[in-house]
């Protein structure tokens, strides 16, 4: 039985304490937050889902969690600005880690945490969640097997609502040094999808824009991406639809077919084609398998249990990073850039935008 240490009792740890109390293999015992109270809500919800009275450890510095010997494997889920310096630290005591995206706010703190990794040979699983999804898994498998062809073109879609108030409650968000701005906190998940659907990325060109001028951070943005197979990829992304969420899109399109998955929760299929008629019948009835988060964790626990490296990987969790990365500095110098870069860090960006 591995122990699991979770740093950071907000919002986004909820779904990690709900994976957590169904995995045989793992067990939580031990949170640290600077919020007392955050910490007991964290508990006493774990302990809701496992249904059963169980120790679990508090410690308001995180440092003190780090030191407990019978930690095996820390799940960061702190302020973005924070998690590699957390990371960091965990992996220096040994400890496996699970770390929220984004990995980093600057290249060269996410290239220590590689190297870190390697050295102290721990395991470090990026939250990129939807790639445990089973329906992109499965288009994920048809695109390596030629089903749609050969792929020319891929479009997301973000349109969230954002308003005034959940920047106003918190003096991080909205804040390129700590939050680092919309696509990174918002959009990574479907950049991230993008690029596993297309390949690596050779140039990018993008235009950030800013409707919320109480922060620095964009809130609109649109890019072009040119995958080094010579297909391309464009993002339309914007946290400004009033009243409410859209959702998010997913469009892929090659020689020989083409897919769309969408929705509010990200999880319809909303068109396929391909000849393989019983595989596109397939793909419609895993639509409503949502449990990534849990395929997630079990991901890496046989990363551990068998030696090897989880799914999305901190080399894989860098790739989405370095993406939005090139095209915050393509607004900045209003051209086109090359990757990979030599370094960036979203404190670049200076102040507002727009």
């Amino acid at each position: 039985m591995l122990n699991v240490g979770l740093i950071g009792c907000g919002y986004i740890s909820g779904k990690h304490l709900s994976s957590l109390s169904k995995m045989r293999g793992m067990q939580l015992t031990a949170v640290s937050d600077i919020d007392e109270k955050n910490m007991k809500k964290a508990v006493e919800n774990y302990k809701n889902q496992l249904e059963q009275e169980v120790e679990i450890s508090c410690y308001k510095n995180y440092g003190e969690l780090l030191e407990n010997p019978t930690i095996d494997v820390v799940v960061v889920t702190v302020i973005s600005g924070l998690h590699a310096a957390v990371a960091r630290e965990a992996i220096r005591h040994g400890k496996h880690v699970m770390l929220e995206k984004p990995i980093a706010l600057s290249l060269k703190e996410a290239d220590e945490l590689i190297l870190l990794a390697k050295t102290f040979k721990r395991k470090v699983l990026v939250c990129h969640q939807l790639r445990y999804r089973p329906l992109l898994q499965q288009l994920k498998e048809e695109v390596i097997e030629g089903a749609f062809g050969k792929l020319h073109l891929a479009t997301i879609s973000l349109r969230l609502y954002r308003p005034p108030s959940y920047f106003e409650n918190s003096n991080w968000k909205g804040t390129w040094e700590q939050d680092g701005g919309m696509l990174i906190n918002q959009g990574i998940h479907l950049v991230d999808q993008l690029l596993w659907m297309m390949g690596d990325l050779e140039t990018a060109y993008g235009e950030l824009g800013k409707a919320l001028h109480t922060k620095e951070t964009e809130d609109i943005a649109t890019g072009i991406f040119h995958f080094s197979n010579g297909s391309k990829g464009l993002i339309e992304a914007n946290t400004i639809t009033i009243p409410q969420n859209l959702g998010y899109q997913l469009t892929v399109f090659g020689d020989e077919g083409s897919f769309s998955v969408g929705g509010r929760n990200f999880n319809e299929l909303t068109h396929c084609y391909m000849d393989k008629e019983e595989g596109r019948k397939a793909l419609y009835t895993l639509a409503s398998d949502m449990n990534e988060h849990s395929y997630m964790y079990e991901d890496m626990l046989q990363a551990i249990v068998k030696d090897r490296q989880p799914a999305v990987s901190l080399l894989e969790g860098k790739k989405a990073l370095e993406a939005i990365f090139a095209l915050y500095r393509a607004d900045r110098e209003s051209a086109v850039i090359s990757l990979p870069l030599d370094d960036f860090t979203t404190k670049e960006m200076g102040g507002k935008i727009g």
